[in-house]
């Protein structure tokens, strides 16, 4: 069975077609896919530099225009390293495959299946999450003030706004023709949103399937409880190691693949941050600037979260097979049996990491380590305000 095509991952392969980083799609679809992304996408570079240009701009509409800009960056940086390294991405993806169709008969199918539906929850979840959210920001928010003036009318209209600080002028699309300028932002903020979810999902369906593979060690070597047979305890081991090099293999492409793509990301997005706390502190006297900023910050916050949570999973679960190794019963072994143990428990003392560059490892404690970094630069900001 195809998992991408019929199993748990069907969402992720629809959501990687769509922005052109599915491997199997032909050549033609995924360059027209990441076309389509990068025009959508820089289209909105003329209306935001023609809306700097004007003479009576400040320091805030500059960063205002900035944090949409390093958004874009971001999605596009992503993208294109996907792109660059889709030979990495492919043999991700085959190791999967591979690991259902060799481990099917095995105990260790259980604990990938589990893995894999977790792995889908947490996607669906981090989906509609970042897909409300966008909604809410750049269609919602922008026809408040419409909408207020259709259940309360006031004496004069209120000003309509725009989820970006843009001047469509430079399109010819003016105030009457707002609601074409309202779905261009639309389009926009939902393919930043599909751009970070297609890769975000892909990474965390990936670590989540290397952590099951991790979780199934544990699982075979329960078998020895139960074993009193030196034959089967020692298929029990073998069959432990094996799963086991499986797991620290694929760790290995995980970080290999992506560490550098995570440097960028941390680092936009720790910039990011201070510079979207910093636009919301001058907002402060506009509740629906206010509100449109906050939201920012919380997407960014959860983006930077979900980019550490994968790296916290694997930590977490490679640190545990030394765990599961010694209160595998070994004592009760023979002396060849406990030497097998001895080289997996020796390797298992050294957890498998996900780091940003190969300097910054990514878990929770380094997660709150960059928003602290992220609020010492918004203090800087202030500082010089």
């Amino acid at each position: 069975m195809d998992v991408f095509t019929n199993g748990c991952y069907k969402q992720n392969r629809i959501l990687m077609i769509t922005v052109g980083i599915w491997p199997d799609s032909p050549l033609i679809v995924k360059l027209f896919a990441r076309s389509v992304i990068l025009t959508i996408l820089c289209s909105l570079l003329p209306p935001q530099y023609a809306f700097l240009n004007h003479p009576d701009r400040h320091l805030n509409d500059l960063i205002s225009v900035l944090i949409i800009q390093l958004v874009i960056l971001t999605v596009v940086l992503k993208i294109c390293y996907i792109g660059f390294n889709m030979k990495m991405v492919q043999n991700g993806m085959v190791r999967m495959q591979e690991d259902w169709v060799i481990l099917k008969e095995t105990p260790a199918i259980d604990q990938i299946r589990r893995y894999a539906k977790r792995g889908y929850l947490i996607s669906r979840i981090y989906i509609i999450f970042f897909f409300c959210a966008t909604t809410q920001v750049f269609f919602v928010m922008p026809l408040k003030p419409m909408i207020l003036d259709a259940i309360w009318p006031s004496n004069e209209s209120r000003p309509r706004t725009y989820a970006f600080d843009a001047d469509y002028s430079i399109f010819s699309i003016y105030e009457n023709d707002y609601y074409w300028a309202l779905l261009h932002t639309l389009i926009i903020g939902l393919t930043l949103v599909e751009g970070i979810v297609a890769i975000d999902t892909f990474i965390l369906i990936i670590v989540e399937h290397c952590c099951g593979l991790f979780d199934a060690v544990g699982y075979i070597l329960q078998g020895l409880r139960k074993e009193s047979c030196s034959l089967r305890r020692n298929k029990i081991i073998r069959d432990a190691i094996f799963v086991h090099n499986r797991a620290l293999s694929l760790a290995d492409l995980i970080e290999s693949s992506f560490t550098m793509m995570f440097a960028f990301v941390v680092l936009i997005n720790m910039i990011l941050i201070s510079m979207t706390a910093f636009e919301t502190v001058l907002k402060v006297d506009d509740p629906g600037e206010l509100v449109r900023f906050v939201l920012f910050i919380i997407g960014q916050i959860a983006h930077l979260f979900c980019t550490s949570l994968p790296g916290q999973e694997l930590l977490d679960h490679s640190s545990r097979v030394f765990t599961d190794i010694y209160n595998s019963n070994w004592s009760e072994i023979a002396d060849k049996e406990q030497k097998l143990l001895l080289f997996m428990l020796m390797r298992s003392m050294k957890p498998s990491y996900m780091t940003a560059g190969k300097f910054y490892t990514l878990h929770i404690e380094n997660f709150k380590n960059v928003l602290r970094t992220s609020m010492s630069y918004f203090t800087v900001f202030l500082s010089i305000r």
